[in-house]
């Protein structure tokens, strides 16, 4: 069997796969939503689809008169032809959080009939449809972020499916419920980001409060407020380079504490776990990290803490805005160099400010958990998409 009738993973069925113009398994969909049959007006997420456009963008961006709005019910399609950097022909999404919504007539919308709907799904969330689209956009042709592509050129791009339906079932399905695995994981690692945003609301003091809403079990005492420097013990200058390449320490800078690639530098590690971090100079300068041990780049600072360093993280994070507005330099940013005589915080006793930095860190641990989870089934999904399909 020729490389265009076959596929790497196949669910072991040995059936041909057939070029199809879009137009001959879909049909376009024009009804308006001239009864307001829904209020409800929809953009497309990269990571949800078709979404509350009101909520994605905080806002209402759509007209006041949405009567002459294209309906959309669910399980139905769109296309939006506004491209960007990760969706350079525009991004093809189907209904599935709401009964109906409505879409502004630049979509073009349509509704499957001779292929498997949740195949056409996940085929979408390939690139193999790129080719075609770019085919019938015409290079230099886009307006005001808009693919240039008309509705009639659209249904004639080709897709290559399986003439199997039971095939383009199993392909719908399988990855539907990878899909619904990493959406499992995302909706846990939302929850505990919210959660945690609330707990940092209750459990610091607010200014002017010297108690937390909230508190351990027999812990009643009032928290202190005290100028960041009385918490340092010592601060440190990062001097290492990313030229000065070797086979000693750990390399520190923004790009290994933002998560990128870890490098060896000849220089001594003067850095700790325990260690805060602070980005001294650049475009986020006075951004906090902790947790990191090796030889400091030069951008940054460190502080040597009494008592809990954990806890003393969480604190600055939660107050990581206020950092960036009040206690930086304009036009090219950098730290104020008074920052920690400056920078007010509320301490306590060193046992509950162990158990808060304890909580707050093992959150943090969780949320990483889950999004390592959530990177790793991203990547199987590519991996299958590229494999599963002609």
């Amino acid at each position: 069997m020729s490389s265009f009738n076959c596929v790497t993973k196949r669910y072991d069925l040995n059936t041909d796969w057939e070029q199809r113009k879009l137009g001959e398994v879909t049909e376009r969909i024009t009804r308006k939503n001239k009864n307001l049959e829904s209020t409800l007006p929809l953009t497309i997420s990269a990571r949800d689809g078709l979404v509350d456009q009101n909520a994605f963008f905080n806002k209402q961006v759509a007209s006041k008169d949405i009567s002459n709005y294209y309906l959309l019910r669910n399980g139905e399609f769109a296309y939006n032809k506004s491209y960007s950097k990760d969706y350079p022909w525009g991004a093809i999404k189907r209904l599935e959080n709401y009964e109906m919504g409505v879409l502004s007539t630049l979509y073009i919308v349509f509704q499957t009939q001779n292929i498997n709907s949740d195949f056409l799904v996940t085929y979408y969330d390939t690139n193999k449809w790129h080719k075609e689209i770019s085919v019938r956009a015409a290079e230099g042709a886009r307006n005001h972020g808009l693919l240039n592509i008309a509705p009639v050129d659209f249904f004639e791009t080709v897709l290559k499916i399986p003439n199997d339906f039971e095939e383009q079932n199993l392909i719908g399905l399988f990855l539907k419920k990878l899909d619904n695995t990493i959406a499992l994981h995302q909706q846990k690692l939302d929850q505990l980001s919210k959660m945690k945003i609330s707990l940092l609301q209750d459990i610091f003091p607010t200014d002017g409060q010297n108690r937390p809403k909230i508190r351990f079990t027999y812990f009643y005492d009032i928290w202190e407020k005290r100028k960041l420097s009385s918490k340092i013990i010592s601060e440190l200058k990062g001097k290492a380079r990313r030229e000065m390449v070797g086979n000693g320490s750990e390399y520190l800078d923004t790009i290994h504490l933002n998560g990128g690639e870890s490098q060896k530098v000849n220089s001594p590690s003067n850095v700790t776990k325990e260690d805060i971090i602070i980005l001294w100079d650049g475009s986020k300068a006075g951004t906090i990290y902790h947790g990191f041990s090796g030889a400091l780049g030069s951008t940054l600072k460190s502080y040597k803490i009494k008592g809990s360093s954990s806890f003393l993280y969480q604190y600055l994070k939660k107050y990581q805005h206020l950092i960036y507005e009040n206690y930086r330099t304009p036009n090219i940013p950098h730290v104020n160099k008074n920052f920690t005589n400056e920078f007010y915080i509320y301490e306590t006793k060193n046992e509950e400010e162990n158990k808060i930095g304890k909580l707050l860190n093992n959150i943090d641990a969780i949320v990483d958990l889950h999004q390592q989870k959530i990177d790793k089934l991203q990547q199987i999904k590519k991996a299958y998409l590229q494999k599963m399909f002609i």
